[in-house]
């Protein structure tokens, strides 16, 4: 059989599959006690429909053989991976095409007839049957496949309950196992883009605390099942899924609750750092510092919130304060959020400002040996941020700032999923640690090597996505940071209006311009320089004119074109579109390869 005629066959089964699902997710009637095994169910048809999301496929009829051009190409790849997908397709939508099996095999019952009014015995005989007993496989003519659509069509309609949980779980079994098939034909790059979309498929505008939570416990249910066949290969997938979906119920919790139900932040005494201003970068908002406490000295990074207000607005600022830190200090993440682990902040009331302080690798702590000689050693454990490499460091390799700029898009996906936003992204934010030393006795690297393959993301603004005016208006006014950059990297809206809530599209702006800047290797100020006297709407438009175009020369069409669609994002475009245009950046910049 040929790559085209396979790919019918798989989009044509996919497509049954689906609608398979949603006789449980959608017309399961499911107490409290059987939520686990709701969401559970939720997670495999999510990992499905990612699947095929990514391979081209779609819902819509009309489009059902346009752009599966991925497809194709994946189908061809070898020779045993069509006949594969199509079995396991097959095996899912024999799963739910078969009443019978259902009800007595798999612990399901059927409450009530399809709610059009249609009965079993009215239906065409060939697809009573099939609803009877299962799916039909061949031959594969579109008049069975039509059949197949119908009997899954009245099945899915149909009210049902379930009646036996363990007899379920063998069923739910079956369909995760399935999904690790199809995860496992695909490019382990295919199965990183998959677990991404999965973050939106799953959480997107989920903000019932109820619900987020549910999804947390059914997905780091699965996470713990190390079960054949694939035995926890999957693990990590799902251990991710949990954070986020804890990290997005921590954003909507009540307030008032939140302070009884959870940990606050650890606010932490200034006397216990010894900070070491001479190793401070971005604009001396962010500097090293030994702390004072315990037998042993531990190096740390300490970010800086400086401000300037009377002491009537001191009550908010510290509000807004404690709200950040809520997040920076959340002890499980997930790992693209690019932040390292935050064990609280300070009050420095001398100097105006609020410190946050962050746990560094256990390489670049302090030896015995070196706690006499501070100084000399905390020099050589300095970060360095994307501004100071664009502007010091030579032209990192292609390939580095392909990968730099994906794992900054992925960051920023995976941030938006949780349902936050960053608010302040830019390279000054970007942060690099020296790499770790080859040398037996490890420590930081002794030429001053930068670890480019693992970026922080820092410098976060107040992160929620929907603050009130009133909040907004503070973040503006009270939190002044020291260089004169971070005006550029907003987006033009965004300057006209500062006082209007924020917007995730916002993010995509700044991202935009940091994407320019690495593909080119050259600081954005180097632009400004030149044009002083331009608008901020100007401006973008003579970037994109004039400066973007130059991307294509060094890093290729589609690097351009993904630079070129984040600065011209309209940004009074719906949530779910955002998001849809986000993934494509973040798609299409997976076909950048040095």
């Amino acid at each position: 059989m040929s790559a085209a005629d396979l790919s019918v066959g798989v989009i044509e089964i996919f497509l049954t599959c689906l609608r398979g699902y949603k006789i449980i997710t959608t017309s399961l009637s499911c107490p409290e006690e059987q939520q686990s095994l709701y969401h559970r169910t939720r997670t495999q048809r999510a990992r499905l429909t990612v699947w095929g999301d990514y391979f081209g496929l779609t819902h819509s009829t009309s489009r059902r053989y346009d752009a599966t051009e991925k497809l194709r190409a994946h189908l061809k790849s070898s020779y045993k991976i069509g006949p594969e997908i199509l079995d396991t397709l097959n095996n899912v939508a024999e799963l739910f095409v078969n009443g019978r099996a259902l009800q007595e095999v798999y612990g399901l019952y059927k409450v009530a007839e399809a709610e059009d009014g249609r009965e079993l015995l009215l239906l065409d005989p060939d697809v009573a049957d099939i609803a009877i007993h299962g799916a039909s496989r061949l031959p594969m003519s579109k008049a069975r496949l039509d059949a197949n659509r119908e009997a899954i069509a009245y099945l899915s309609h149909c009210d049902w309950e379930i009646t036996d949980p363990d007899r379920y779980s063998a069923l739910l079994h079956k369909l995760k196992a399935a999904n690790d098939d199809l995860y496992l034909l695909a490019l382990p790059q295919a199965r990183e883009m998959m677990d991404r979309a999965l973050l939106s498929e799953l959480l997107a505008d989920k903000d019932d605390v109820l619900t987020l939570l549910h999804i947390r416990n059914a997905t780091a249910e699965d996470a713990e099942d190390d079960s054949p066949p694939s035995r926890g290969f999957f693990s990590g997938s799902y251990h991710t899924l949990a954070q986020a979906a804890k990290l997005r119920a921590r954003g909507n919790i009540d307030p008032f609750l939140k302070r009884r139900l959870l940990r606050p932040p650890t606010i932490l005494e200034r006397a216990d750092f010894a900070l070491h201003p001479q190793l401070a970068w971005v604009g001396g908002d962010a500097c090293l510092a030994v702390t004072n406490t315990g037998s042993a000295k531990k190096v740390v990074l300490v970010e800086f919130k400086s401000y300037l207000i009377d002491d009537r607005a001191h009550r908010r600022l510290e509000d807004l304060v404690h709200r950040l830190a809520e997040l920076l200090c959340a002890g499980d993440k997930p790992f693209e959020f690019r932040l390292p682990p935050c064990s609280g902040y300070f009050h420095d009331p001398s100097k105006g400002r609020f410190g946050f302080v962050y746990e560094l690798p256990p390489y670049l702590h302090l030896r015995h040996a070196e706690e006499a000689r501070v100084p000399a050693a905390m020099s050589m454990r300095k970060p360095h941020s994307l501004m100071q490499l664009l502007k010091h460091l030579e032209p990192i390799d292609l390939g580095d700032r392909f990968r730099l700029a994906k794992q900054l898009v992925a960051a920023v996906y995976t941030i938006h999923a949780c349902g936050f936003s960053h608010k302040n992204i830019r390279p000054a934010s970007i942060l690099f640690l020296p790499a770790e030393s080859g040398d037996r006795g490890g420590g930081p690297s002794k030429s001053r090597k930068v670890a480019l393959r693992r970026p922080y993301l820092m410098g976060w603004g107040y992160t929620r996505p929907d603050e009130l005016e009133f909040e907004a208006d503070h973040e503006r006014r009270l939190i002044v940071p020291r260089d004169g950059t971070v005006g550029i990297y907003q987006h033009p809206e965004r300057l006209k209006s500062p006082y209007r809530p924020y917007k995730q599209i916002y993010d995509i702006y700044s991202l935009g311009l940091v994407l320019l800047e690495i593909g080119l290797w050259q600081s954005i100020e180097s632009f400004v320089s030149e044009i002083k006297d331009f608008t901020t709407d100007e401006f973008t438009l003579y970037l994109r004119k004039r400066v973007v175009p130059d991307l294509r020369g060094q890093c290729g069409a589609i690097y351009e074109e993904v630079v070129q669609s984040c600065l011209a994002m309209k940004v009074d475009v719906e949530v779910a579109t955002e998001r849809v245009m986000l993934w494509d950046v973040m798609a299409r910049l997976e076909n950048c390869r040095a």
